[in-house]
């Protein structure tokens, strides 16, 4: 059933049963005011009575309430009939008694009479019956009717145009939302409402917006691997193009000593539990110091810094990288040596220098990573680490001297591809 039948339908029964409601009230309060009115005439004639019974003798008094048996009291809303009548006075009880069936519910009002000093002089009870009390109820709800048919009538018509108005924005976002079903993250919901619908409206295309986009990075992330790299890609969508820019960027590399050995020992599962071991706080320490985290290398793995977004400190980002990677490493290998478990050694590279950073690859397949000299630099002198020690280059060392304790361990060291020889320094740790 559409919600505008359910509308029309919840409203229409509201009004009906509230008309409906009116008139038992109306109905009930007049049948009330007749009865109480008809009380009130009970207890005049009993006053009356009493003044009567002070000013006529006794057997006088018998013959006016014999009389009032056979008198039946009409007004233009109900009718009152004297039932029975009963009188108590000293030793005598007196009882006039209509002979006709009596109708309706008998009432009874008992008047006790007493004197100054209050004792009782005598009692009279009067038993009467209301009559004809729904006379004029019937025409009241015919009228009530006529009424409520029009005031339904008209309820009606304004229902459903309201039930319209209020639908309609609801039919075009579940047309919308259709759409999200089969897909269609770019839809968009026009409805011209300042009301919680307006806003349910607005809602929904921010909705469809962040789909949208969430979708883009879905397909992203089927290329790149980073948060920074997708945030690059939302704001510059153009940066997908297979080019390049020069970035001066801070480099680490790390590996595993031994891995291909362990590779022959271990089994496929171990070995891949293992890694994860490893790299998966690792990693965590990269994005905690927003590096990209460039590739995995089987055993090892390449983040770097400055690139795509420009960073503040980045040399001193990947120098923090580095010690925290180095002081977590050392902990899982005591965990796990005192486990009984196999334990890792570790190289550490850093270095810093110009490089192209872009997407390299194709339409289908890219990869954004960065290339040139100081990549292969800090590739080849974590090759020398082993203990997990931090090695860098003489660049690195001076820049970060004041913070952090270095020292010389390897002078003019040839690298392939490099023309000049290398100074190689091993950071120790941060400077108290």
């Amino acid at each position: 059933m559409k919600l505008r039948t359910q509308l029309i339908l919840i409203f229409s029964t509201i009004i009906f049963l509230s008309l409906t409601l009116s008139i038992f009230i109306v109905g009930y309060e007049s049948v009330r005011n007749k009865i109480r009115d008809a009380d009130n005439r009970v207890i005049d004639l009993v006053s009356l009575l009493h003044l009567i019974k002070k000013k006529v003798s006794h057997e006088e008094y018998k013959d006016i309430l014999s009389s009032l048996i056979s008198m039946k009291f009409s007004t233009g809303r109900y009718s009152l009939d004297i039932n029975r009548i009963k009188l108590k006075e000293k030793n005598e009880i007196l009882n006039f008694r209509k002979r006709e069936k009596i109708q309706g519910k008998e009432r009874v009002y008992k008047a006790i009479i007493k004197d100054r000093e209050g004792k009782k002089v005598y009692e009279l009870n009067i038993f009467y019956s209301v009559g004809v009390l729904y006379r004029d109820i019937l025409s009241m709800i015919l009228i009530f009717i006529i009424a409520g048919l029009l005031v339904f009538l008209l309820g009606f018509v304004m229902i459903y145009i309201f039930s319209s108005k209020l639908t309609s924005p609801i039919e075009k976002l579940k047309k919308g939302m259709e759409e999200v079903g089969r897909g269609n993250f770019k839809v968009k919901v026009k409805v011209n409402t300042r009301n919680e619908i307006g806003y349910l409206a607005e809602s929904f295309n921010s909705m469809t917006k962040k789909l949208d986009e969430a979708e883009f990075i879905k397909t992203v992330f089927k290329r790149y691997v980073t948060s920074q790299v997708a945030e690059k890609l939302i704001s510059d969508r153009s940066s997908l193009k297979l080019n390049g820019e020069r970035r001066s960027v801070s480099i680490l590399f790390t590996d595993i000593r031994g891995f291909t050995k362990l590779s022959t020992i271990l089994p496929p599962e171990k070995i891949i539990s293992l890694l994860n071991t490893y790299f998966a706080p690792l990693i965590d320490i990269i994005f905690s110091y927003e590096g990209v985290l460039d590739k995995f290398l089987g055993d090892g793995l390449l983040a770097f810094w400055n690139a795509p977004l420009n960073q503040e400190n980045f040399t001193f980002r990947a120098v923090e990288a580095a010690l925290d990677i180095r002081k977590k490493v050392m902990e899982i290998n005591r965990e796990r040596s005192e486990r009984g478990e196999v334990v890792v050694d570790m190289g550490i590279g850093l270095n810093i220098g110009e490089v192209i950073a872009g997407n390299i690859g194709s339409s289908k397949r890219m990869e954004y990573t960065v290339v040139g000299a100081p990549v292969n630099i800090a590739s080849r002198i974590q090759g020398l680490a082993h203990g997990c020690k931090i090695y860098t280059t003489e660049e690195v060392a001076k820049l970060i001297e004041e913070k952090y304790e270095v020292k010389k361990v390897m002078e003019n060291v040839e690298i392939k591809g490099v023309v000049n020889p290398v100074n190689i320094y091993e950071i120790i740790g941060r400077k108290s």
